[in-house]
């Protein structure tokens, strides 16, 4: 978030030769927004597919109006795309399940993440996804021979813990100090 901001902001300074220290907050918030207003239609569509049309644009219509996502659709903090990540996740495994094509695991891996490095918090949904993603695999619910599925999903998280882990690893240091 704080890159696609600050790429924002630097575009909007050099076009409009602002001066130095010059701060539009529309500018600096617009990737976070930009975020939700593609999770209201990436949600809508996932539905669509995995329900019905009703369903999908029920959907929309909800995640529209829901004042937390309202609240944190426009604020410029590293939570504000979690949403968009985690469906855009969801889009990744549920083609990868059914297609088992390497671009859907691989966006997988870099959605885990993206998820991770924007909030800790996000290691539940990451985990949460995985299990049911093993358990939906080891039963037998999409039609391949499921052990090379389980491994493609072993190995799409193991490499977005591992790009994790090399990011956030001065970060997991300090942990003992922040209580």
């Amino acid at each position: 978030t704080a890159l696609a901001s600050k790429v924002c902001y630097l575009t909007w300074s050099k076009l409009t030769d602002a001066e130095d220290g010059a701060i539009n907050e529309f500018v600096l918030r617009l990737p976070v927004f930009l975020s939700a207003l593609g999770s209201v239609v990436l949600i809508g569509l996932s539905v669509r597919r995995w329900v019905s049309d009703g369903a999908g644009l029920l959907a929309a219509a909800l995640l529209a109006i829901h004042p937390w996502f309202i609240r944190y659709g426009i604020d410029a903090r590293a939570y504000g795309p979690v949403v968009f990540f985690s469906l855009v996740g969801l889009w990744a495994l549920s083609n990868a399940l059914s297609a088992d094509r390497f671009r859907y695991w691989a966006l997988f891996a870099l959605v885990q993440f993206f998820l991770m490095w924007s909030n800790m918090h996000c290691l539940w949904f990451c985990g949460s996804t995985t299990i049911v993603a093993s358990i939906l695999i080891l039963t037998g619910k999409f039609p391949a021979v499921y052990w090379p599925k389980f491994g493609r999903l072993i190995a799409s998280n193991a490499l977005a813990a591992a790009a994790f882990l090399q990011v956030y690893s001065p970060n997991l240091f300090q942990f003992y100090r922040w209580s």
